[in-house]
Order: structure tokens, then C-alpha cells, then sequence
């Protein structure tokens, strides 16, 4: 579900709709869908049903991009016309073509000697396009998202509308319009065309309208977005509300604060290999003013992480609104416009007041450097982070933030300099406490046992007296009191599956060892 989440948000930048994307001449009449109808090969002319079952088909995009069908198999690259020939390039081929009395023609296709002939549907024009003061009104209207189709999938009205997914489109009959995704964009229309500026340039998207449903279709990454024409009326632009404190509206007190939390390296190659897996504590800044232009600056015990600029908009899938990167960098690479959507109301998790950012890194320096995939998830800080998945809390959480949350956040001077990143304190005798010497998270390497190799124990004690306890990956809550050298435990509390214990502890530095009336474990603090 998240890789749909982040499909849906490429896909507004692959229509344009959020002010990037491809740029290509809005005019050019060899924009739109090719049918393959006859092929030449060694002298001899067949129609290209007998040779291919599935036919052939050619989309050229605006964008400068193009897609080729061959029997099913596809292809892609890009596309550009100098008036006399279409030159075709991918990354291990490259092909021209010629347009005359308005047929295609494609020479030596993909490198097997075969010329194919195309003709284009809904005819050729060979001139550009009207005005778009000449829109039909047989097309104009008020249409509402129906369906998102990614690779065959398709996720309907009911999924979409679970999602918080209210996109809408509105042609009207003057022949402007507008497309609200997770932005808004003004737009002109004509049969079959969306035209809007995109850095002063032109940009178009092409649409199908079929009955009640207008489609636009994506083929660089197989998507299409479909929309049912609708009675009713396009909802009204809603301001954003604004509270008193501070004169801040609402997204900026949403959005504005000191953060803390992590980033994970799912994925690591080249010289960043060793990364791979790996997740370390992670600190930002957020501040915007009141028209939505911010600044997120990150950082970890290494120094500076990034510093974006972004612009936050009211248009997100939930009230938090969404951010969009406008300019800066992360890991001294650069980041441009919309290289990072950060929209809360797309998190797959329901986790209150949490924000991921998630990219790819390239390493500059060449492709044998490698890069990694990353993600950075932040929470505002003096939040707790109790209510979420062990595997998905900051490493630091239990270790020494418990400790310090409830104070000002270290600045990025402090934490380099060595902030006390000891527990919070407690009596280990003289009457029963929480917290103390064993908080934090501790692991016991197993032998093997349950089918495991490794990791098998792990405590997680918490300072307010709760914890997790995982044996072969299952994960048992508690609660527990210290006593002297001793700890009373209740396994399931309030549950059919409540357990009580008590078992012995000693501390020797960053090592814990545990006997119960089984066996004695040691554990390593994480």
C-alpha cells in the first residue's frame, strides 16, 4: 500500500499537475497514440495482425517521451521531431521514423530490419491545435476521481474514498479548467487536450472521455486516472483556519517545532553498502511562515543531514496538509522541486503526528559509488513514541531520550559535544520502583532455538514501568516493578494470558543478566 501512496503522489508530478514533470511542444500534431497497420521486411509488406497477435502500438507523449508495444512486450525511451524525421533513442537502441500523408513510418524496428506503419488515432492533423476557447462543451463539466489503475491493478471509488483520495476535475465551458489533486493547478482544455504553464512553458496532458468517464492515462509507469462525470457541484476552496496562539494558522502549528526520531536505510550498495539495515537517531527544525513557505533542517550525531526548502499546502490526503521540497540538499546532494512529498494523511501507519520522508540517494561521484533508499521518520519532540511498534521506534527512545523529553531539545552544539545519554534514574532497594538501571532495550543472542539464529530475547524496559519482551519474534507486553536486586513482572496484563514473576537482575555497565526459575540469561544493552 505504501508503494501505491507513493505512485499516486508521482503520478500528480507525471500529469504536470503540481507544476513539474515533462515539457515537450503543446502543438506538435505526432503527439498521441500510434497503431502499427502494415510492416515491410525483405521486400515483402504484411499486415502486422498476422505477425504480431497483440499488435503494435506507439505512444508518443508531450513530454518528449515515448512508449512502444510489440506483442505485449514493451519498450521505452525518448522521442523528437526536427520537422522531417522523428528520432527514437533508449538506453540500448535507437530508431527514426517519418511522418507523410499522415502515416508514420518506423524504420528497422528495434534492430530487426522491419519497417512498421502507423496510423494515428482519431486521424492526423498536421496543424496545431485550436484555441482553447474552442472547447466542446459536449466535454465540459464537473468529474470526480473513479479509479486509479497501476499495472492491471485497480483501486475504485470506495478504496479511494477510505484513502481520503477527493480528486476532481472541472472543464468548464470557456474552456478553462481545474485539476485538484494534492494541489490545485488552473488549466485550459480542448477536446482530448489539459494545457497549463509550467515555468512559463506550456505543458499538455492528453485525456479520453468515453461515455461518463474521462481518463488520463500515464504509460511511462502505467497508470491511469479515470473520472466520472458528477452531477453535483465542485467543492469550494476552503481557507486555511486560523487559531490564536501565537497568530500561527493551523498548519504552521501543526508543522512548526523541534522534531526527533530516525532514519533507516532500507536499501545500501556501492560504498554505502554497510549501511544497508541501518537506523540511527535523527533530529530537525520545521519552521513556515503563514503562506506556507518553510524550511526543514535536519541533523544526527554526524552534523548536518539537510536543509530544504518547502512549500506547505493545505492539500494533503489529511488536515496536516502535504510538504513539497522546492530547493536544498540532503547528504550534500542536491534536492529540486518535489523531490520529497511529505503528506502525514498517506502514512500507512496510524500513528498520531508523525511525518516520513522517504528518497533515493545517488552518490554524485559515479554509479560504482552506489546510493541507498532512505527514510526519515520524525514525531514532534517531547512526544512519546509508546503507542508505536517496537521495530518502528527511535533506537534511542528507551537509552536516553525518556530521559530528557520532557526538557528542551539538545541543540545540534550539544548533541555533538555529548549529551548524558544515561536512563532515567531510580532506587534499585529500599521499596518498589520503575524505571531505574534496567531501561532500555537489551538482547540475548539465542542458539538456534525456534528456528531462530539470533536475537531471539530482546527486553525492551521503558521508564513509566512498561515493556515488551520478544521470544522468537513474539512479542509479549508487560509490566514491572524493581524491588532490591529483584523485579516483579506481569506478563499480558488484563489479559485471559496474564502472568506473574519475579525474577533476579544484576547491572554491570551495558550488561544485564536475568534468572528466572528456568535458567540465567545475559543480555547486551542495545
Amino acid at each position: 500500500m505504501k508503494r501505491f501512496f507513493a505512485l499516486l503522489l508521482a503520478l500528480a508530478l507525471l500529469l504536470g499537475l503540481v507544476a513539474c514533470g515533462g515539457g515537450g511542444k503543446s502543438d506538435d500534431p505526432n503527439v498521441g497514440t500510434w497503431k502499427g497497420i502494415s510492416a515491410t521486411m525483405l521486400g515483402l509488406e504484411m499486415n502486422v495482425a498476422e505477425l504480431f497477435a497483440g499488435g503494435v502500438t506507439l505512444e508518443l507523449s508531450a513530454n518528449g517521451k515515448f512508449t512502444i508495444d510489440v506483442d505485449g512486450e514493451k519498450g521505452r525511451g525518448k522521442w523528437e521531431y526536427d520537422g522531417e524525421a522523428i528520432a527514437f533513442t533508449a538506453s540500448d537502441a535507437s530508431m527514426t521514423g517519418t511522418v507523410k500523408d499522415g502515416k508514420l513510418t518506423l524504420k528497422n524496428l528495434l534492430g530487426m530490419g522491419m519497417d512498421i506503419t502507423f496510423e494515428k488515432e482519431g486521424g492526423y492533423s498536421g496543424a496545431a491545435p485550436a484555441s482553447a476557447k474552442s472547447a466542446a462543451p459536449g466535454d465540459a463539466g464537473y468529474y470526480v476521481i473513479d479509479a486509479i489503475i497501476e499495472e492491471g491493478e485497480t483501486f475504485g471509488a470506495d478504496v479511494l474514498k477510505e484513502l481520503g483520495i477527493d480528486y476532481y476535475l472541472l472543464l468548464n465551458e470557456d474552456g478553462t479548467a481545474l485539476i485538484s489533486t494534492d494541489s490545485q493547478t488552473e488549466a485550459t482544455w480542448i477536446p482530448g487536450k489539459l494545457q497549463y504553464k509550467e515555468g512559463g512553458e506550456d505543458v499538455v496532458s492528453l485525456y479520453t472521455l468515453e461515455k461518463d468517464l474521462l481518463s488520463i492515462e500515464l504509460g511511462d509507469e502505467e497508470l491511469k486516472l479515470v473520472f466520472k462525470r458528477s452531477e453535483g457541484a465542485p467543492p469550494a476552496k476552503a481557507p486555511v483556519a486560523t487559531v490564536d496562539a501565537g497568530n500561527l494558522n493551523a498548519l504552521q502549528q501543526w508543522w512548526n517545532g523541534e522534531w526527533y526520531g530516525y532514519i533507516y536505510l532500507p536499501t545500501a550498495d556501492g560504498v554505502w553498502e554497510e549501511l544497508e539495515d541501518g537506523y540511527w537517531d535523527c533530529f530537525a527544525t520545521i519552521s513556515s511562515d503563514a503562506s506556507g513557505l518553510g524550511r526543514i533542517y535536519l541533523w544526527d550525531d554526524g552534523g548536518v543531514l539537510g536543509d530544504v526548502s518547502v512549500q506547505i499546502t493545505e492539500y494533503g490526503v489529511g488536515s496536516a496538509g502535504v510538504a513539497m521540497s522546492e530547493h536544498g540538499y540532503f547528504n550534500a546532494e542536491e534536492i529540486g522541486h518535489a523531490d520529497w512529498i511529505i503528506d502525514p494523511g498517506t502514512n500507512t501507519q496510524s500513528y498520531e503526528h508523525l511525518i516520513i520522508i522517504d528518497g533515493t540517494f545517488e552518490d554524485s561521484r559515479g554509479s560504482d559509488y552506489g546510493g541507498f533508499m532512505y527514510e526519515i521518520w520524525l514525531r514532534p519532540w517531547g512526544m512519546r513514541w509508546d503507542d508505536v511498534a517496537a521495530e518502528d521506534q527511535p533506537p534511542g527512545y528507551y537509552d536516553w531520550y525518556l530521559a530528557r523529553y520532557t526538557g528542551a531539545m539538545p541543540t545540534m552544539e550539544e548533541f555533538l559535544s555529548g549529551i548524558d545519554p544515561s536512563p532515567a534514574s531510580g532506587s534499585t532497594s529500599g521499596g518498589e520502583t520503575s524505571g531505574g538501571p534496567l531501561v532500555g532495550t537489551w538482547l540475548s543472542e539465542g542458539d538456534g532455538a525456534g528456528g531462530t539464529t539470533n536475537k531471539d530475547y530482546v527486553y525492551e524496559f521503558r521508564a513509566d514501568g512498561t515493556g515488551i519482551y520478544t521470544i522468537f519474534g513474539d512479542a509479549r507486553p508487560f509490566n514491572y516493578k524493581i524491588d532490591g536486586n529483584s523485579f516483579n513482572i506481569v506478563i499480558h496484563p488484563g489479559t485471559p494470558d496474564e502472568t506473574e514473576d519475579t525474577y533476579e537482575f544484576t547491572v554491570d555497565g551495558n550488561t544485564l543478566t536475568i534468572t528466572t526459575w528456568i535458567d540465567t540469561k545475559v543480555f547486551a544493552r542495545q
